[in-house]
């Protein structure tokens, strides 16, 4: 969660001016029965925009009530799922706003945040007229990348979808998605639990939710040499 936070708050972070109109999601990410995970919603087939389909929650910035934009994800996410609060933000990931203007019209802020165990919370007070249910799919089935369908477009906006959870994924969300995967956690060399090296950690370092190393840290900290990006 660290290296998360680390890594989004080196990204640039001029939001265009010339946006009319602006929203916010939260990219939750959380463990589900100790595996990390992303939190969804499946949207409900009575709401006016978007029905039956997978986003993250969040929604238009509101002027009169939200005071930035990781206000507008947290109230929305309030409003629809229940949920008041996550235990960390990590940031924002910042993006290519016009990319999301043509996407969908609206310039749309990605606000990460990090939840902690799923089973602390309680979704019973999820808006059925806005949400028909809420699902998590690991990240390491996110980061597999036979469960991604990527299409090349004449205008350079490629098409995206995810077909590896209970849910096909695709639009706004999954361009998002996509962006956190390839920008954040694959610029990292990813260890859930099972899989790490413990002569290299310190030993009384808890992995909450996965240890995220800069290849760059990883090889200092075993005394060799830098193994990057380019080698």
């Amino acid at each position: 969660v660290y290296m998360i936070r680390k890594y989004l708050h080196r990204m640039p972070r001029q939001l265009p001016r010339y946006a009319e109109k602006r929203a916010s999601v939260m990219l939750p990410l959380c463990n589900a029965q100790g595996v990390p995970c992303v939190l969804f919603q499946y949207r409900s087939d009575t709401v006016r925009s978007h029905k039956s389909q997978v986003c993250f929650p969040g929604g238009v910035v509101d002027n009169r009530q939200d005071a930035n934009i990781v206000e507008t994800c947290l109230r929305e996410m309030q409003e629809e799922m229940g949920i008041d609060e996550v235990r960390d933000v990590c940031g924002v990931l910042r993006c290519d706003w016009g990319t999301i203007a043509k996407l969908v019209g609206v310039s749309v802020t990605p606000v990460v945040g990090w939840m902690g165990d799923i089973e602390d919370y309680d979704f019973s007070k999820m808006n059925p007229e806005e949400v028909q249910a809420a699902f998590t799919v690991p990240v390491k089935d996110l980061l597999e990348k036979d469960n991604w369908i990527v299409d090349e477009t004449d205008d350079g906006i490629p098409t995206l979808e995810f077909i590896g959870g209970p849910h096909r994924i695709w639009g706004l969300t999954a361009f998002l998605l996509y962006r956190f995967l390839q920008d954040v956690l694959k610029r990292y060399r990813i260890y859930f639990e099972h899989e790490m090296d413990t002569e290299l950690l310190p030993q009384e370092e808890p992995a909450s939710f996965l240890r995220l190393d800069s290849l760059d840290a990883k090889a200092a900290s075993a005394g060799g040499k830098s193994f990057g990006d380019d080698d």
